[in-house]
C-alpha cells in the first residue's frame, strides 16, 4: 500500500515545465495588474474602454517583445539541445562498436578454444590407434610405431621378391604392389591412414589463422617409418585421391627419409612443397 501511494503521489506531481508556466503566468498577471494600476494612478480612471485598453499598449509591446525574445531563446535551446542529442548518439554508437568489437574478440577466442580442444583430443585418439596397432605372435609381437618397422620392410620385401622384382619402379608398378601388400596390412593400419587424414583435414577446413602451426605438430608425430608409408599410401595408395593434396600443402612429408625410399626417382611424385613449402621455411623445426 505505502508504494502505491508514493507511486500514485509521484505522477499527480506538477512536471517542472508545468510549475515554470504557473510562475510564468503568474508573473505575466501581476505584471499587467501593475502596469493598469499604475496608469490609473497617474493619469487617473480612463474615461472609455478604448482609453482603458490603451492603458495596456506599452504592456502589451513590452510582452510581445519578450515573447519574440523567447521564441528565439527556445530556437537557440532547442539547437543547442538536438547538437547534445547528437552527441548523445554518437556517443552510443561508438560504445555499440566497442562492444561489438569485444563480443567479436569473445567469440573468436571461444571459437579458438573449441578448435584447440577438438583438435589435441583427436591427435590422443591417434597416439592410442598407434599405440593399440599390433603385428607379429610371441617373442616376435611388436606394438606401437615399432609396427610401421616392419610394415615398411615387408612392402619393400614383397616389392623386391616378388613379381614386381627386377622390373622398371614405375608408379604403376608401385600402385599395383602397394595395393595387393596394403590388403595383408589393412587390417592393423587402415584405421591409422583414416584417423591421420581427418585430422589433417578437420585442420584444412578451419577457420584457424596458423593452419602451418597445427599440421607441423602432427607431422612431428610420425616417425619415419609412418613418413614412408604415408608417402606410398599417398603416392600410389587410397591416399592419393585426397590425402595427396592436403600432404602437399602443409608439407607433411618435409622429414621423410629420402635415402630410404625403394628408389630415388620416386620423389617426384610429390610436388615440391610436399616437402618443404614456403610456410614450413620458416618454421624452427
Amino acid at each position: 500500500m505505502p508504494e502505491k501511494t508514493e507511486a500514485k503521489a509521484e505522477e499527480t506531481k506538477p512536471t517542472r515545465a508545468t510549475a515554470l508556466l504557473i510562475v510564468g503566468g503568474a508573473v505575466v498577471t501581476l505584471l499587467l495588474c501593475a502596469v493598469g494600476w499604475g496608469a490609473m494612478r497617474y493619469f487617473g480612471i480612463p474615461k472609455s474602454a478604448g482609453e482603458f485598453g490603451d492603458t495596456f499598449g506599452a504592456a502589451n509591446a513590452l510582452f510581445s517583445g519578450m515573447a519574440f525574445l523567447g521564441i528565439i531563446v527556445a530556437i537557440f535551446l532547442q539547437k543547442r539541445e538536438l547538437e547534445l542529442q547528437r552527441q548523445e548518439l554518437e556517443l552510443t554508437r561508438g560504445e555499440l562498436a566497442r562492444q561489438s568489437k569485444a563480443l567479436e574478440l569473445q567469440g573468436d577466442t571461444f571459437r579458438q578454444q573449441n578448435f584447440d580442444a577438438t583438435f589435441f583430443q583427436m591427435l590422443s585418439l591417434h597416439h592410442q590407434i598407434v599405440a593399440g596397432i599390433k603385428m607379429g605372435a610371441g617373442d616376435q609381437k611388436v606394438s606401437g610405431r615399432g609396427c610401421f618397422i616392419l610394415i615398411y620392410r615387408g612392402f619393400g620385401d614383397k616389392f623386391t621378391t616378388s613379381k614386381y622384382s627386377g622390373i622398371d619402379k614405375s608408379l604403376i608398378l608401385i600402385k599395383a604392389a602397394y595395393e595387393e601388400y596394403y590388403d595383408f596390412i589393412q587390417p592393423a593400419v587402415g584405421h591409422y591412414f583414416r584417423n591421420l587424414y581427418t585430422i589433417v583435414k578437420f585442420v584444412d577446413r578451419s577457420d584457424v589463422n596458423d593452419k602451418q602451426f597445427y599440421t607441423n605438430l602432427i607431422r612431428a608425430q610420425l616417425s619415419s617409418h609412418e613418413l614412408l608409408m604415408l608417402f606410398y599410401n599417398c603416392a600410389a595408395g587410397i591416399g592419393r585421391a585426397k590425402f595427396k593434396r592436403l600432404v602437399e600443402r602443409y608439407a607433411i612429408l618435409k622429414h621423410v627419409p629420402f635415402d630410404s625410399l625403394l628408389d630415388p626417382s620416386h620423389d617426384t611424385w610429390f610436388e615440391s612443397e610436399a616437402y618443404s613449402s614456403s610456410a614450413a621455411k620458416q618454421e624452427a623445426i
